[in-house]
């Protein structure tokens, strides 16, 4: 199990948390999870919207899944995360590609 620095008060005054519903900050702190998890320098592949709130504990067809539905999209728009779509992948394949 591997274990990711949190600092609460960072959290706390951060004004884009102060954007966030209850919903959304559960899924951000998934997420968090999710990077401390990883093997991969805390970059996250193939999750979901749908798998991020399941783990996130927001039940399917509730009101609060309806209302935190499109939550990456708005961390995409508040620089929370980033997305590139496989890119670093598909050019770290180029680069072995061409020194062979």
């Amino acid at each position: 199990m591997q274990w990711f620095k949190f600092y609460g008060a960072d959290y706390l005054i951060d004004p884009k948390m102060s954007e966030l519903s209850s919903g959304e900050r559960v899924c951000w702190i998934t997420l968090l999870c999710f990077a401390g998890a990883s093997e991969n320098s805390g970059k996250i592949t193939h999750v979901s919207e749908t798998h991020l709130l399941r783990q996130s504990g927001i039940k399917e067809n509730s009101a609060e899944w309806k209302d935190t539905t499109g939550v990456l999209k708005k961390f995409l728009k508040l620089g929370m995360i980033t997305h590139d779509n496989g890119k670093r992948e598909r050019e770290e394949r180029e680069r072995k590609k061409r020194s062979f």
